[in-house]
């Protein structure tokens, strides 16, 4: 009997060190792919993503689009407030943009105070509306903070798969969109203008 109770009590011990261990390589996973403020994927795993919808489109031909967005006058709120108020808006946009996303798009934290939405199936003029769409809910959104109100904006840019151009190519057309909708007076949403080769 203490034979059996041993090897019972030995058995289930093992069990539980295995399940421990299982659970400590989902949060390692978890904690490799996800932005840690913010719960969004990080940069890496929105880069695998990426990849992922770029293979679809290679095999199938369904264009897709990326929308790069920035926090407009990030620094000032840093600088004035502090960095904690900086992270409470930085955590706000991640949940506005999580709850406007549909549940085919990903969003990643890309960078600081800029987020990358990936948008399967996505044309030039649905990503533009979609782009509208995130704005205007940020917009509607200010921070309170303090006893004040952080209004909010941001400026996005469009960029749709086109051709065999690279994903280096997309994301900086991308980039080039979102440098005109700051240059423009920022709050705005701006496509890729010119060739995308």
């Amino acid at each position: 009997a203490f034979e059996m109770a041993t090897c019972y009590i030995l058995d289930q011990s093992r069990r539980r060190s295995k399940l421990g261990l299982i659970r400590l390589a989902a949060e390692f996973e978890y904690a490799a792919k996800h932005d840690a403020l913010t719960s969004l994927a990080n940069r890496r795993e929105g880069l695998e993503q990426l990849e992922t919808e770029y293979q679809r489109y290679l095999r199938n031909g369904r264009s897709f689009s990326v929308l790069l967005m920035d926090i407009d006058l990030f620094k000032s709120v840093n600088d004035e407030m502090g960095h904690q108020a900086g992270d409470e808006v930085i955590i706000n946009v991640a949940r506005i943009l999580k709850e406007e996303c549909r549940k085919v798009d990903s969003i990643a934290r890309w960078g600081g105070e800029e987020y990358l939405a990936l948008l399967p199936e996505t044309d030039a003029g649905e990503a533009l509306h979609t782009g509208e769409r995130f704005r205007e809910a940020i917009h509607r959104n200010p921070v309170s903070w303090e006893g004040r109100e952080i209004p909010l904006t941001v400026s996005a840019g469009v960029a749709t798969i086109h051709g065999s151009e690279s994903i280096d190519r997309l994301l900086q057309r991308a980039d080039e969109a979102l440098y005109r909708a700051k240059r423009q007076g920022r709050n705005q949403v701006c496509s890729y203008e010119g060739s995308a080769s």
